[in-house]
């Protein structure tokens, strides 16, 4: 049985790669950051200057923009969670997303990254009010070589209450569970008080940026194909350089996400933590690697065409709190692609040439190709791990 297994032999571009014992597992390493902009409203709705309890201005109408600090359990429930969900009205998409709710309160400790509640909580509330939920939107910075997803969700709390808010944060749940927390600041940053009347509303619109590496010519490193006999002895091994990176069929929103990040392909797909499935398909003809390719002919992969017979699909081992990161593997069977292999890819589904376009491609380079037997089974992977930027 062949195994493909990574080699030290050339640096990457992107994170440092080791061996395991299941097959190539190829890094896909994220960036995140997050802002967040704070706004009081009066019982109309309607923006007004926010003001401390001796009255004194501390902000113009327009709201502040601020930083944020993602907690080590913001950086967990990123491998559980849909980093990127921001509905509210569906109930299922709902339950999923990391920031679900906003959560106040008048503590005045610093935030630290152990944290999972606020330092006094007195209100936290999951509605966007007239407002959008949110909105998210995908792109290549071809600048600083990156694909960049921006996901912002949007969350009131109206005054059950007279407040002195000092504190927010986000969570999924009812309880407990902050991902991200802060102090209300001002626009110098310093820690500020902001005095609210029972059935007034602070606004927090947050923004998460993610990003993944996009050099032009990609990805380049070496990696192992190793072959092993019946009784699982390592009798060969044979270098491969090849190139991998993130492609879609234009550098559109719609492309680099997909539908909801999870369907319709897209770049993030590939590295979405939450997303288990996604389609293995094997390149059948040399192709040198873009970040935007040409149209392609259904046979250029396999599946060919628009066969809806799923030849092997990738799934998620369970996340293991405190790594950031977590493992896909696909098998293709011995039944299967039993021939020339010139590189492969993950993608949403191979249903048509723009979709087999989107998500993340390896390109086999020298040797230009891998030939499978009918006797063997092919494994193969992503690491999907992330960190604060």
């Amino acid at each position: 049985m062949p195994s493909m297994q990574p080699s030290h032999q050339k640096p990457s571009v992107s994170r440092p790669y080791s061996r395991s014992p299941g097959g190539l597992l190829l890094p896909l390493h994220a960036t995140l950051k997050g802002r967040a902009r704070w706004q009081v409203l009066d019982e109309r709705g309607v923006p007004e200057v926010p003001r401390n309890p001796s009255g004194f201005a501390i902000a113009h109408a327009e709201g502040v923009e601020q930083s944020n600090l993602i907690t080590d359990l913001g950086l967990d429930r990123i491998g559980e969670l849909d980093v990127m969900e921001v509905s509210l009205s569906n109930s299922t998409l709902a339950s999923r997303s990391l920031r679900r709710r906003l959560a106040v309160g008048t503590g005045s400790t610093a935030p630290n990254v152990l944290d999972t509640t606020l330092d006094a909580e007195v209100q936290r509330e999951s509605s966007s009010g007239a407002f959008s939920n949110g909105s998210d939107v995908g792109s290549l910075d071809t600048d600083t070589n990156v694909w960049r997803a921006v996901v912002a969700v949007t969350r009131l709390a109206t005054m059950t209450a007279d407040r002195n808010l000092t504190e927010f944060g986000f969570a999924q749940n009812t309880t407990d569970d902050i991902v991200i927390r802060e102090l209300f600041r001002d626009g110098g940053g310093s820690p500020v008080t902001i005095s609210l009347l029972n059935g007034k509303t602070v606004k927090v619109d947050h923004t998460l940026t993610i990003e993944l590496p996009a050099p032009a010519a990609g990805n380049a490193v070496t990696i192992d194909v190793e072959e092993y006999d019946a009784g699982n002895n390592l009798i060969a091994t044979t270098p491969y350089d090849v190139v991998h990176g993130g492609s879609a069929p234009s550098a559109t929103s719609s492309f680099v996400l997909g539908s909801q990040w999870t369907t319709g392909g897209g770049v993030f797909l590939a590295w979405n933590p939450y997303f288990s499935g996604g389609s293995f398909v094997r390149f059948a003809v040399a192709k040198t690697y873009s970040r935007t390719p040409s149209t392609w002919a259904s046979t250029d992969t396999e599946p060919i065409g628009n066969t809806t017979a799923a030849v092997a699909t990738f799934s998620g081992e369970a996340y293991v709190a405190g790594s950031h990161q977590r493992i896909y593997r696909a098998t293709f069977p011995a039944g299967a692609g039993n021939a020339a292999w010139y590189g492969f890819g993950r993608t949403s589904t191979y249903s048509n040439d723009q979709y087999r376009r989107r998500g993340w491609h390896v390109m086999f380079v020298d040797p230009v190709s891998y030939t499978k037997a009918s006797t063997d089974t092919l494994r193969a992977g992503f690491v999907s791990s992330w960190a604060r930027a």
